[in-house]
């Protein structure tokens, strides 16, 4: 079965895909990820937009996360893949992890902090 049988049984399938899809690169940016050297991996609180001071909160997290790995092994990249790899192959996709937020954290130097 490919991914389009999928999409065809399931209209809501690709959309709750992006949903976890985006949690998960999410837990691999700076940006989102309070996660530092081996700690438990931290979400930062989304503050919503009313009130200069959640502008100014908004606009300090988009100049954080202005990056792209652009590297095939970068965390992004990497738990992008895999998770993909999960969504199409019904039938022969890899065992799940117990922990999807195993990828660590892109840097801009191009290392991932695990």
């Amino acid at each position: 079965m490919n991914e389009l049988t999928i999409l065809r049984t399931d209209p809501n399938s690709l959309e709750l895909f992006g949903q976890a899809l985006h949690t998960v690169q999410d837990s691999t940016s700076p940006a989102h990820n309070g996660r530092h050297h081996g700690g438990p991996i931290q979400f930062k609180p989304w503050h919503g937009l009313s009130g200069p001071i959640n502008w100014e909160r908004a606009l300090k997290h988009v100049i954080k996360e202005k990056f792209d790995p652009d590297n095939y092994y970068s965390a992004l990249d990497t738990a992008t893949r895999e998770l993909w790899s999960y969504f199409k192959c019904k039938d022969s996709a890899p065992a799940f992890p117990a922990d999807f937020f195993t990828y660590g954290v892109d840097q801009k130097d191009g290392t991932i902090d695990y």
